[in-house]
């Protein structure tokens, strides 16, 4: 039998931040993820933050690396039910389209607690994993702004992660795109929850396959004050592709019983979504969808990601949005 992952969670207080930290322990994995720091979830300063109920977060957020290792995952605290059955599912998608890398494996927690457990739990209110970019931007604007009528989620706050697009060490630009992001925040009459990790520092996973668990893990870290999730689709329905770390067949699959995931936006093109970015004056200025630019907080505008937002913005007749810093020349 596969040595186990075994997963250990502590919380604690540092410099008055509530740090929830995992620690790591495998023959594959380096020695610095079981010791030392471990991988971590920073909050605000100040926030008050409780136990949480389970840990379902700690599952979904290293799911991948037990897969890969074909090794048992072992949780030292409770899961949901519910998120043991989804964990399955999800593995089983995996597997089948890449079973070259990915394995099912057996999850063990110290115990599972029930759907009625969680009976009188439910909070309502949605939190949206926010980066700033196209997909975010439009998930945040339909739901804030009531675009969907009864359809829309209660949009409580925006979560923005200092640890993914931008690096956990990299206060500079993190600090400079919410500046740069925050007046769209407050015309959505929203609150913005930050969040600092490492986690892909450590790089014992894909990215590219499990972005979409980490982001949602780090969103589960709210869900002693959210009952919804909204992670932005980054492709359409009719542009899906396998094996790709968000997607709309298997996201939902990392609910838990008190935190309940929703894929959003599939059933749009990116150009729709830029449609209704830009008859928003705020949000025309905001964007930002650049990750290769050497300022972390800006669009660089000449990238293959800002040449194609661009291309966007002018199918849909607006030839120098504000969120570029530099007018668009063809040719």
């Amino acid at each position: 039998m596969p040595d186990p992952l075994i997963l250990n969670f502590e919380q604690i207080v540092r410099q008055g931040r509530p740090r929830r930290t995992v620690f790591l322990c495998h023959p594959t994995l380096p020695k610095e993820v079981g010791t030392g720091e471990g991988i971590f979830f920073e909050f605000e300063r100040g926030a008050q933050v409780p136990e949480p109920t389970v840990l379902d977060s700690v599952l979904f957020c290293f799911l991948f690396v037990a897969m890969e290792r074909g090794a048992p995952l072992v949780i030292r605290g409770p899961i949901s039910t519910r998120a043991m059955r989804n964990a399955r599912l999800f593995q089983e998608a995996w597997q089948r389209w890449l079973p070259s890398r990915y394995r099912t494996v057996d999850i063990i927690p110290d115990r599972l607690l029930p759907e009625w457990h969680f009976r009188f739990a439910r909070k309502g209110r949605a939190i949206v994993a926010f980066s700033g970019g196209i997909d975010a931007t439009f998930t945040a604007i339909r739901h804030g702004r009531k675009l969907l009528g009864a359809s829309s989620h209660s949009i409580g706050a925006v979560l923005s992660v200092q640890g993914f697009d931008i690096d956990f060490a990299n206060n500079r630009d993190f600090d400079a795109l919410v500046r740069r992001t925050q007046p769209l925040i407050e015309s959505l009459g929203l609150h913005r929850h930050l969040l600092r990790t490492n986690i892909r520092t450590c790089e014992m996973q894909n990215w590219g396959h499990s972005h979409g668990a980490q982001i949602i893990s780090a969103l589960h870290q709210f869900s002693h004050e959210f009952q919804y999730g909204l992670i932005a689709s980054s492709r359409p329905y009719s542009q899906l592709i396998n094996a790709w770390g968000s997607h709309a067949a298997t996201d939902y699959l990392l609910s838990g019983e008190d935190f309940e995931v929703v894929h959003d936006g599939a059933g749009f093109l990116r150009t729709q979504k830029v449609k209704m970015i830009a008859s928003d004056p705020v949000a025309r200025s905001t964007v930002k969808v650049c990750w290769e630019g050497a300022e972390q907080h800006k669009n660089c505008g000449r990238c293959g990601k800002c040449i194609r937002t661009r291309l966007n913005f002018l199918a849909i007749g607006d030839s120098n949005p504000p969120c570029f810093d530099t007018p668009f020349e063809l040719g």
